[in-house]
């Protein structure tokens, strides 16, 4: 490259950075002259590092023509802070004021539900974003509902900042990259494929707690987040009921699997099983006795000798 591109380069980069312009491409000459731009291309409080104007600190961000510093970096009265935080002189870290929260994704200091906003840029949540109101507070949108998850005190010192989401109710229009503003799997809601807040699969909304819950015959496996057949039913990959195993049948109350009386279900054996003398007939599913059955109890009699224990 010849000095004359390189000095036209430099020129074009010192217009842009004076005018604040951070990621602007620099030069750092290998000889010095009179002719290159000051501080080399760029904007006086910006330095070149690695051909890109920046801020002296990867801890910095550079914000109306200053290098701020995030929450938690070094800090002194000389050099300032994000929006929200302060230079704590004691420890000489940047600290967040005690309506703000720190976001440990981006260092910001973060507004929450009902702190005093003059614009929508300022109301920023911990998961989404939050409006500014008419009464110029920060809050959830029209028709959606805050949902505080746990309330911490910002510097340990009240008052206290909720920390939660804006949840979207059920039948609402939500974004299916974002179930979470439904409810989450926590609340058996998601985000459905037309785009409304509904109940995840095998689970029915109840009028009267106003929430969704595993329908009768399933529980919520927390490791999934689905509503999982309580066993041994389980669910076919044709089908999203839950059936039971070929030898019982659903209980149509309960919605779980019985064996039919007396025969009972045994866990290690995966199958039905009857109380001796019986045996089970699979094909037939029932228990089949040698003598005579007792109409009363269901259960094999042996007229001869009684029936030894059960040894389950």
């Amino acid at each position: 490259m010849t000095p004359f591109i390189q000095l036209a380069i430099l020129a074009f980069v010192g217009i842009h950075a004076a005018n604040g312009y951070v990621d602007a491409p620099c030069w750092i000459p290998t000889t010095p002259s009179p002719t290159d731009p000051p501080n080399n291309g760029c904007d006086t409080n910006l330095t070149c590092i690695s051909g890109l104007c920046q801020c002296p600190s990867r801890w910095q961000v550079y914000v109306e023509g200053e290098c701020k510093g995030l929450a938690g970096s070094e800090c002194d009265p000389d050099n300032g802070c994000v929006d929200g935080a302060k230079c704590d002189l004691t420890t000489n870290t940047c600290e967040c004021e005690s309506d703000r929260i720190e976001s440990t994704s981006s260092g910001q200091c973060l507004k929450s539900v009902g702190s005093l906003c003059k614009d929508q840029p300022e109301c920023q949540g911990p998961t989404l974003e939050f409006v500014c109101r008419k009464d110029n507070t920060c809050g959830c949108r029209y028709g959606e509902v805050f949902r505080k998850f746990a309330t911490f005190p910002a510097q340990g010192q009240p008052p206290a900042v909720p920390l939660g989401i804006c949840e979207v109710p059920l039948g609402k229009r939500c974004k299916q990259e974002q179930p979470a503003v439904c409810g989450g799997p926590e609340k058996l809601r998601t985000c459905g494929g037309n785009s409304r807040c509904e109940c995840i699969a095998r689970a029915e909304f109840n009028a009267t707690t106003n929430e969704c819950e595993c329908v009768t015959g399933t529980e919520f496996n927390a490791a999934s987040n689905v509503c999982a057949c309580k066993s041994p039913a389980f669910l076919p990959a044709w089908s999203d009921k839950c059936e039971c195993p070929a030898s019982m049948t659903m209980n149509p109350t309960t919605k779980t699997c019985e064996c039919p009386a007396p025969a009972t279900w045994n866990p290690m054996m995966m199958s039905c099983e009857c109380r001796p003398p019986g045996s089970w007939n699979p094909s037939m599913s029932r228990c089949d006795c040698p003598f005579a059955t007792n109409p009363v109890t269901n259960e094999c009699e042996n007229p001869s000798m009684p029936a030894p224990p059960f040894p389950y």
